[in-house]
């Protein structure tokens, strides 16, 4: 059972294949794709494997990848399409709700803690330096979203899929830090080693959660 878990060397050797493009200034696009791609591959062939059927679980996770790489495309296209990333992903997070809540409930004590500490980055940090109200708007709507899935993911039990929530907001967190802030040093390498991190402990969770 141990030796199928050696599968999920594919996209950890995509992601670091993404992190080094990155770093040397040329985005591959393509790359960065396949990194989530062949999470959703994996994800999908493991309960074709086993005759999972169609879950409700299944498919919010295979949805949020999905949508998650219409977001990497138009995050990765410029600053004039951000706020169409922000929009991807923003139903990347609504696939995961739906996912976590299928296999659990909200933790409450985590959301408080979660939505707190998301609010006073958003009101202390980058509320001064949003100046589109409509951006900042949107923003307000992905970091709502962003405490629903965290709780929601403490809900289900899996430490995986905990700890890929986190990852995933803690990206977040670094772009738009990187954004409105202030530039990052090794913004690249931190908000992708992040992100890919996340989608593959998100990716390993979900085939244990689904034994």
């Amino acid at each position: 059972m141990i030796t199928k878990f050696v599968l999920w060397i594919f996209p950890a050797i995509f992601g670091v294949v993404s992190v080094y493009y990155a770093r040397q200034g040329r985005g591959k696009i393509p790359v960065k794709m396949m990194v989530t791609g062949s999470v959703v591959l994996l994800v999908a062939a493991y309960a074709v494997y086993n005759g999972l059927g169609v879950s409700l679980y299944l498919a919010g996770i295979c949805f949020a990848l999905a949508a998650s790489m219409v977001g990497d495309f138009f995050l990765s296209s410029g600053d004039e399409t951000f706020i169409h990333g922000l929009i991807g992903f923003f139903f990347a997070h609504t696939g995961y709700l739906a996912a976590f809540l299928a296999v659990g409930a909200f933790n409450l004590m985590s959301l408080v803690i979660v939505s707190l500490a998301l609010l006073l980055y958003l009101v202390l940090f980058l509320k001064p330096n949003i100046d589109d109200s409509i951006l900042f708007w949107a923003v307000c709507g992905y970091t709502a979203i962003t405490a629903l899935v965290i709780a929601a993911a403490f809900g289900t039990g899996q430490p995986l899929l905990v700890g890929g929530a986190v990852l995933i907001a803690l990206s977040d967190c670094i772009i738009a830090w990187n954004k409105f802030i202030r530039p990052v040093k090794y913004d690249e390498l931190l908000i992708l080693s992040t992100y890919y991190v996340a989608q593959i402990c998100i990716g390993i969770g979900s085939w244990i959660l689904l034994l």
